[in-house]
């Protein structure tokens, strides 16, 4: 016979009491609703002269109930100027340019996103009656302060831009060429404050500023116009400096910069570059195991020794299409490719193993069975033995469709489509997908391959 036994026990306080759980009152004094209200207000003028000159300007205010009354309004202005040469006399009659204008342009935009958080009012929540405060003998629930900053305001960010458009032998070569900048400041981060200098440890911050610029090229060419058969290609590339200018309230020589695992926030550098030990090789090229450089020259290995190396930021984007279509049948695909970043492989660091207590061996994967290193302390696993170089290029799309017209009756059409995504990736990163949005990957699910198959009717 098996026979069980239940042994119940006084739950007790640190202190030995008995605890007696209190019947909950439902008084209102911890309900509460979040509520976020934005309104916006918006106007456009257009001014063409002789088709020739274009002028527009834009003007919108937005207000949000994140900030506090005195900063909740932002005005956003932005303007662009247009000179389209291909009006002027010296160019009108030119039959091999089809088009030419160029354009200049300002602008600001405004964010507020940091969810439903009415963030600039000093919010106490009620504790619940499991967590009580013991004065005098007596528990007491208490009130829970929340982080509060009255000086929350819209991040801004202002573009300027330079472009030129142009389009050749009939329209069969169009394009443009464009030189940017965008400037980002007040940046809303959640951020770590100095304790006792507000009600909690972290909140949102206005700190930060960054700028991005670069180069964007766009291409599309008709390589055959016909009756039956048609052909044209198309191709982008996007060349992108990004880098942080600003990053604390007051200016501080001695600042790092924010940590975040293996990456960091720093001035001077990329948004999330990598922040890395340099792993040490023998005279061989492998790595030494638990080997990494003393950068400051004090005889101790810690975090000081770390070095912000790559960026996780591609420094190229290209992209790549065509559409093809013969009568009724029909072809198109798209490729992309980014080049120059950087992925810090984090399923290559957590490769490592350690025997239990019995002697078996845990945390094994397939990587286990390729890594030189297999048994490293905290050190090496942040160390730059694991970045790669995340350059890619992948076949996203390629569809082709037919239309079989109204064989199915007078004014029907019958339209066939088939279409694969995913099809092929070219690169040298170790991992399943150099395509981290994040910089650190720690993946260990492939990105699927899709295909689908459709057939639509009308009538």
């Amino acid at each position: 016979k098996f026979g069980n036994t239940n042994y119940i026990f006084d739950d007790r306080r640190a202190d030995g009491t008995v605890y007696t759980p209190l019947t909950p009152t439902y008084d209102n004094q911890t309900q509460f609703t979040n509520n976020l209200v934005l309104l916006s207000y918006y106007s456009r003028l257009n001014y063409n002269i002789a088709d020739k000159y274009l002028f527009t300007g834009t003007f919108r205010i937005d207000q949000t109930s994140n900030f506090a009354p005195d900063r909740r309004t932002g005005y956003f202005p932005s303007g662009a100027f247009a000179w389209r040469l291909k009006g002027e006399d010296f160019l009108k009659n030119n039959a091999t340019v089809s088009d030419l204008k160029l354009r200049v342009g300002y602008g600001q935009t405004g964010q507020q996103d940091i969810g439903i958080n009415s963030g600039y009012l000093p919010i106490s929540t009620l504790s619940t009656n499991t967590a009580q405060q013991l004065v005098g003998g007596q528990y007491y629930r208490t009130l829970r302060p929340s982080f509060y900053n009255p000086e929350l305001t819209w991040e801004t960010t202002t573009t300027y831009n330079v472009g030129l458009d142009y389009g050749f032998f009939d329209g069969r070569l169009t394009g443009a060429v464009e030189v940017y900048r965008r400037d980002t400041k007040n940046l809303l981060f959640f951020s770590n404050v100095s304790a006792l200098s507000n009600l909690s440890n972290a909140g949102f911050l206005n700190i930060g500023s960054l700028t991005n610029q670069g180069v964007e090229l766009t291409a599309n060419l008709d390589v055959l116009r016909g009756e039956k058969l048609n052909v044209s290609v198309n191709g982008n590339a996007t060349f992108n400096r990004n880098r942080i200018t600003k990053l604390t309230l007051v200016d501080d020589a001695n600042y790092v910069g924010q940590i975040n695992g293996s990456q960091i926030n720093a001035v001077g550098a990329p948004a999330g570059s990598f922040y890395v030990y340099k792993q040490l090789y023998n005279g061989e090229g492998q790595p030494i195991q638990n080997a990494v450089a003393d950068l400051v020259s004090d005889g101790v290995l810690n975090g000081s020794d770390r070095y912000i190396g790559k960026s996780p930021r591609p420094t190229t984007i290209l992209g790549f299409g065509a559409n093809a279509n013969y009568g009724k049948l029909s072809l198109a695909f798209t490729m992309r490719s980014n080049l120059g970043g950087y992925v810090f492989n984090g399923v290559r660091s957590g490769a490592y193993f350690g025997p239990s207590t019995n002697g078996t061996l845990g945390n094994l994967s397939t990587e286990f069975l390729t890594s030189r290193l297999t048994n490293f302390n905290s050190l090496t696993a942040q160390s730059d033995y694991f970045l790669e170089n995340a350059s890619f290029a992948r076949l996203e799309n390629v569809t082709v469709g037919y239309q079989f017209g109204s064989v199915l009756g007078k004014n029907s059409t019958l339209n066939l489509t088939a279409a694969a995504q995913n099809l092929f990736l070219l690169t040298n990163y170790s991992g399943l997908d150099p395509e981290i949005s994040s910089g650190y990957d720690n993946n260990i699910y492939p990105r699927p391959r899709t295909f689908t198959l459709g057939l639509t009717y009308g009538f």
